[in-house]
């Protein structure tokens, strides 16, 4: 069954910044982009590396440079084929949650 965990503070994750977490031993990373809080897993499909950098509306993978959409999960280039697994969220007053 899933529900929705906090994750943080929407404060915690200025516009155009990252914020990593660990959910049951699963990295985590969300993305506010131009206000809109987007969450993904947080590594590289491809090498298994923290992603890291956030281009525009893309997350990078900082040992290859695979690049995925944050809204879609898509894998935008390679080595990186498949795609990240996508979180719902969702804003309650000013707490930040995703559907795990």
């Amino acid at each position: 069954m899933s529900q929705f965990v906090k994750i943080c503070e929407l404060s915690d994750i200025p516009d155009g910044e990252l914020y990593h977490t660990v959910i049951n031993d699963s990295r985590i990373v969300l993305a506010n982009i131009n206000g809109t809080v987007h969450a993904s897993s947080g590594v590289c499909t491809h090498d298994d590396a923290d992603l890291g950098m956030l281009n525009d509306d893309r997350i990078v993978c900082p040992v290859h440079l695979s690049q995925f959409d944050m809204k879609s999960g898509e894998a935008l280039n390679l080595p990186a084929t498949d795609p990240l697994l996508i979180f719902e969220v969702k804003i309650e007053d000013s707490s930040v949650l995703i559907k795990i």
